[in-house]
């Protein structure tokens, strides 16, 4: 079984960190010997006036002692690593196993109070879609997985079979894509603020003097020079270098200001660059076949040039200005003009890079969402890539909620122009509305290109709205019955605008009295069924099955439970015809109500 494979690589990778826990413990030992044995060493040779062995020691041991801080710092940075590694495959399991309502990631911050279908079908917050899919650590792949649920794309259906291929090649890809999430991981809090990183690229350049590094090469070297002559040799006043040094301080404060910006902006985004970088490279390096990932791998280019490159050369620079505060690069900036240098060097990066800095950014959330998928495909049973075609049409075979798992029971849908209404009946907990939301969440799947848990999954472009949960409004003076109207309204006006919608209406008009609700419900099924739509309406309301008898576009379908042992219970399962089973007086004793 897949979650096996998993288990077994989560203990794998925790043996792995174990190892480097203890690698890391002996570089921290060592440098604590070194320390000591440096300061131990050089009291003595101090107090035995050694000169010559004093700073020999002194060297020697600063030598050493940063040889164990890069090693220390390479196998700590290795550890976090492999430990984001444990956490993608920890997430995979958890998601097989059903325990997505663990995952952190909600996506709260793409929900619309107005849109269409999200908070009926569950597509952001706790136990959602966007919870059971994401794996997505940079801003932007979560953002276009967002986008990608909330129908913003409005893909078309050459657009869609691209985007399937595309996902279809990553699901063969699981190292790939378990590094492609980890590197983003090991940083994913510095990830945040990418927004100044693209502002830094979008920003214009500036046209500097040509030949500004020689020009600066210059003035510092005559000044080195003079020290040289003036200190060591003897050759020329101490003024001399004192003044040149004075003048290259006051070239240092010329627009500092706007140098102490840039620099702080590149500085911050260190840990960022680093994870970017990677990543890019990670993608850069891969052939891929499907012609979506194609493109994108193309569009990293910057004026033919890889983009690795340029984010590479950021971040080396990025790591250059960490150290601007410390005494070491003080002493060298006021001789070397290293400010310069670096202001210039980023001039340029941004001159080569800038502009595409954004996209790049871009391809890789699109990378991430496509992974985002993959899962369905690779570690899931039941999902398959839907079809789609120019007819009006919505049918599956096989279908089943892909948030409730093993215990999801499978349907079917056969929605097209003889068909296009299913009035679906049945009692309270029989299935209904979760059929219904079955039916919704598999074409947003669909529509986002994603795989869909479903066998034969064929359907045309439609706009997706539904009328599901309404409650009051206490802030906007709402009562759940004119909420619901308004849901109503959104459907209505989508049709007078001539677009093809899919509707969803759960129990529609619950809200007011029977004889209204059902008036209120007939007119409103006239209404749509003569529109270019699609739909399920579920109702208590019997009375309304007489309309398939009117028109022949509708059809009853139903949903019923059955008693055993004294007990009511229920197989989902959906069935032709108009629900014959009650069971509201039923529930009503199981919860102590006397029932004559």
């Amino acid at each position: 079984m897949k979650s096996e494979s998993y288990r077994k690589r989560i203990a794998s990778y925790n043996k792995l960190i174990e190892s480097l826990d203890k690698t890391i413990n002996i570089f921290s030992y060592g440098r604590l010997v070194v320390f000591i044995v440096a300061a131990i060493s050089a009291i003595v040779l101090f107090l035995k006036r050694q000169g010559s062995l004093f700073i020999f020691s002194l060297i020697a041991s600063l030598l050493v002692f940063l040889i164990l801080v890069h090693f220390h710092s390479k196998y700590f940075n290795k550890k976090k690593e492999v430990e984001a590694l444990r956490d993608i495959s920890d997430i995979n399991f958890k998601r097989i196993e059903g325990k997505y309502i663990e995952f952190k990631d909600l996506g709260e911050e793409f929900k619309e109070e107005e849109h269409p279908y999200l908070d009926d079908l569950d597509i952001f917050g706790k136990g959602s879609l966007y919870q059971f899919l994401s794996m997505a650590m940079t801003p932007k792949g979560r953002e276009c997985l967002g986008k990608s649920l909330k129908g913003e794309g409005n893909l078309s259906k050459d657009e869609l079979l691209k985007k399937q291929k595309g996902i279809l090649e990553l699901s063969k890809a699981n190292m790939f894509r378990e590094r492609l999430h980890g590197k983003a991981r090991v940083y994913e809090e510095r990830l945040k603020h990418y927004k100044d990183l693209i502002d830094f690229g979008n920003s214009p350049s500036e046209e500097l003097i040509k030949g500004s590094t020689i020009v600066l090469a210059f003035i510092s070297g005559v000044t080195i020079i003079s020290f040289i002559l003036g200190f060591g040799l003897k050759k020329i006043p101490y003024f001399v270098p004192e003044l040149l040094l004075i003048l290259q301080l006051l070239i240092l404060q010329i627009n500092k200001k706007k140098r102490q910006e840039i620099f702080s902006i590149i500085g911050e985004q260190n840990k960022s660059l680093y994870a970017y970088k990677e990543i890019i490279k990670l993608i850069e390096r891969r052939n891929y076949k499907s012609e979506i990932l194609k493109e994108y791998k193309e569009g990293l280019k910057s004026n033919n040039k890889s983009m690795y490159e340029g984010m590479n050369e950021l971040y080396n620079v990025s790591e250059s200005l960490k150290n601007r505060q410390n005494a070491v690069y003080l002493v060298l900036n006021a001789f070397l003009l290293l400010d310069y240098h670096y202001y210039i060097k980023l001039n340029n990066i941004k001159k080569e890079y800038g502009k595409n800095l954004e996209k790049a950014l871009g391809i890789i959330g699109h990378f991430e969402e496509l992974s985002c998928y993959t899962s369905l495909i690779s570690d899931l049973q039941g999902y398959s890539m839907a079809s789609f075609t120019e007819e009006r049409t919505l049918r599956g075979e096989n279908i089943a909620h892909p948030l409730i798992g093993e215990k999801a029971v499978e349907n079917y849908i056969n929605l097209n122009n003889k068909s296009a209404l299913w009035l679906i009946t049945g009692s309270n907990m029989s299935g209904k509305s979760t059929y219904l939301r079955t039916i919704g969440i598999n074409l947003v799947l669909a529509y986002s290109g994603a795989p869909v848990r479903s066998d034969n999954f064929i359907c045309s472009k439609m706009n997706i709205y539904t009328c599901m949960r309404t409650g009051d409004n206490l802030e906007k003076s709402i009562s759940s019955f004119y909420a619901e109207i308004l849901k109503v309204k959104r459907v209505v006006e989508a049709c007078k605008r001539g677009e093809e919608v899919f509707f969803l209406l759960d129990e529609i008009f619950k809200g007011t009295n029977s004889k209204d609700r059902h008036k209120g419900a007939e007119i409103l099924i006239s209404q749509l069924i003569k529109e270019k739509t699609l739909g399920l309406v579920s109702t208590h309301d019997l009375e309304l099955s007489a309309m398939e008898n009117i028109n022949p576009r509708i059809k009853n379908y139903n949903f019923r439970e059955y008693f055993e042992n004294n007990e009511i219970k229920f197989d989902y399962k959906l069935r032709s015809g108009v629900s014959q089973t009650q069971n509201a007086l039923y529930l009503m004793k199981m919860a102590g109500i006397e029932i004559e």
